[in-house]
């Protein structure tokens, strides 16, 4: 652990590091309002695709339990390579969970 507790509290875990993707993340919105609606626009939650006109798949629901963003990034560039500033239509985005939106928000920091 790092002497300065405010380093270590704002650095990346191992569950939170953008790994071979954090080049997504270099012209990102800074501020939270704006990263929020981007993220609604590459994650679905899992349990209410049917408000976005969707019927997820068990395929993709098991998308909910990738718990690092590494790999969920992963995923959302996968189902769609457009900068994650574009919205993908829901049946392109990332099936998750609050937490995902949360750890998603967390790692634009």
């Amino acid at each position: 652990m790092s002497d300065d507790p405010l380093s270590y509290y704002t650095g990346q875990s191992l569950i939170s590091d953008l790994g071979r993707y954090a080049a997504l993340f270099d012209d990102l919105p800074t501020d939270v309002p704006t990263l929020c609606v981007m993220l609604q626009g590459l994650v679905v939650h899992f349990g209410l695709g049917s408000l976005h006109g969707v019927i997820i798949s068990p395929e993709r629901q098991a998308e909910v339990n990738t718990s690092w963003v590494e790999p969920i990034l992963a995923c959302i560039v996968e189902l769609d390579d457009a900068p994650l500033t574009v919205p993908r239509p829901p049946e392109r985005r990332f099936v998750g969970c609050c937490r995902d939106f949360s750890l998603l928000l967390t790692a634009c920091y």
